[in-house]
């Protein structure tokens, strides 16, 4: 017996990116993340402001990934050696989502964007750890190049949200020669809207 698990409904997107962090990195680097990145008009949910209080946590988490279009880790020292385990669970259910938007083995949305700021963690310690799967996912900021690290990482959002547009474009003009992911798209509610970003 095989067992398929799947998504098949999905709710409208209330916020663009998830900020996935650790408490040790929230004060000094993520709340003015939150803020430069809401200064661009780009929606982040934060968990100090948009944690949905009064549902389990697990169901809080699932629900507030899935209002999310895109999941942005911010992979520090600190993230990367807390053991709290919000962070692993985070990853586990964004790389579910990611693997339910695929179709005919391609993806039709980049989910996740890891973004690493890490000064002590070696490259084996990383690739033994989950975050190792999604290293060549996403960039790491090089504190020598005299960027600020609010900076960089708005600009590695903004361009990875450009990027997942301009390719729902191509996905748009997919649609008209595929009817199987057309099919697909009437089958599970709210698919259309999410990868279409309409």
């Amino acid at each position: 017996m095989t067992l398929h698990w799947g998504i098949r409904s999905w709710p409208d997107c209330k916020f663009d990116v998830f900020l996935s962090h650790c408490a040790e990195d929230r004060e000094d680097f993520v709340i003015p993340l939150y803020e430069a990145l809401q200064a661009q008009q780009i929606r982040p949910w934060l968990d100090r402001h948009n944690y949905p209080y009064g549902v389990p946590s697990a169901e809080a988490l699932r629900k507030s990934l899935m209002d999310c279009r895109h999941v942005v880790y911010i992979v520090t020292d600190e993230y990367f050696r807390q053991a709290r385990g919000w962070t692993a669970w985070e990853a586990a259910y964004a790389d579910f989502v990611d693997k339910q938007l695929c179709h005919a083995g391609h993806s039709l949305l980049a989910v996740q964007l890891p973004l690493f700021f890490l000064r002590t963690t070696t490259t084996s310690e990383l690739q033994r750890s989950i975050w190792g799967t999604l290293r060549a996912l996403g960039p790491a900021f090089d504190p020598e190049a005299g960027v600020n690290k609010v900076d960089w990482a708005v600009t590695r959002i903004q361009q990875h949200l450009m990027q997942a547009q301009r390719f729902a474009g191509d996905l748009g003009l997919l649609l008209k020669s595929d009817p199987n992911l057309t099919a697909r798209m009437e089958q599970e509610q709210g698919l259309r809207k999410r990868v279409l970003y309409r």
